[in-house]
């Protein structure tokens, strides 16, 4: 069995908090990993109504989080943290982008046009260019929100890899009848805050849940997703338990690029991409769906 760590860095707390502990902690069981950051700003303050929703688990953040792009400017993240990032990559992580500015990118995307998703799309990939020297491969849409255009992008920059789904195997995304040649791995476990709100799981036993979920054999092995505001902060420990369940049971933990590098181009599908809801806030998140059909994909090439 392998599983697949992809790390999400979004805001303030996560860069300033989470990234350290993490890096820390993965260091310390020789884990490596995948790493996403979003570039540009930090709006935390955009989503305050969920923030103060008692349904919500993610109250957890710090206040000053709460406020960045309201009561506060937003704040600057590359610049301010690209010593972390150059670390990052210099030990031999897997290192990728996220939305350029993820409340942002979650508040506007799906129904953005072309010119807009590709303005913040080249955001990203310039900044990521600007710390080092290098164009990225790998590029997660946040919140799992896309648009055909996206995809589109994708494929049309040159993206190697595209993790902006959730799912179960590696495949080829098409969306309201636009396809992409960029390949999709996407997230195939539930988050610790999905879980919590199932009855009885709770902080104490949350880490049995997930490790019970990852048991079942994918084709290209699991994927989870860690928050770096939230697993790297406040859910540390439960991390660290399920790390220590993977490792006593012999599983190999790979970065993403040594997952896709042994797939073969010839051996994925094409999946339509749809959307799911999923707890908390009950959010739909593109999620991959039905094989195309190759005459239905000849259709559409023809059109």
């Amino acid at each position: 069995m392998r599983v697949s760590l992809i790390v999400d860095v979004e805001d303030v707390a996560g860069y300033r908090e989470g990234l350290p502990a993490l890096l820390k902690l993965f260091s310390e069981y020789q884990i490596q990993a995948t790493f996403l950051f979003s570039l540009g700003y930090d709006n935390s303050g955009l989503h305050v109504k969920n923030f103060f929703n008692p349904s919500v688990l993610s109250r957890q953040l710090p206040l000053v989080q709460k406020c960045y792009g309201t009561l506060l400017p937003p704040a600057s993240l590359s610049k301010k943290f690209k010593t972390l990032i150059k670390n990052c990559a210099a030990d031999g992580h897997d290192v990728g982008i996220k939305s350029f500015d993820s409340a942002t990118w979650q508040s506007h995307a799906l129904t953005a046009d072309r010119e807009w998703t590709k303005r913040s799309l080249q955001w990203s990939v310039e900044s990521f260019v600007d710390l080092l020297g290098r164009q990225p491969e790998i590029h997660s849409a946040s919140g799992f929100v896309i648009n055909a255009h996206l995809l589109q992008l994708e494929q049309e920059l040159g993206f190697k890899l595209g993790l902006d789904t959730r799912g179960k195997t590696a495949y080829f995304p098409e969306y309201q009848s636009v396809g992409s040649q960029t390949m999709q791995l996407p997230v195939t476990l539930p988050s610790i805050e999905e879980l919590l709100l199932s009855d009885g799981i709770d902080l104490d036993n949350v880490h049995e849940y997930l490790f019970v979920e990852s048991q079942q054999q994918l084709p290209h092995g699991q994927v989870y997703q860690v928050r770096a505001a939230y697993e790297g902060r406040a859910w540390l420990d439960v991390l660290e338990k399920i790390l220590v369940m993977w490792r006593s049971t012999q599983w190999e933990f790979n970065r993403v690029t040594e997952v896709i590098d042994g797939i073969s181009a010839d051996e994925l599908l094409t999946h339509q991409v749809g959307w799911a809801q999923y707890r908390p806030h009950k959010r739909y998140m593109a999620t991959q769906s039905l094989p195309v059909d190759s005459s239905d994909k000849k259709k559409i090439s023809e059109a």
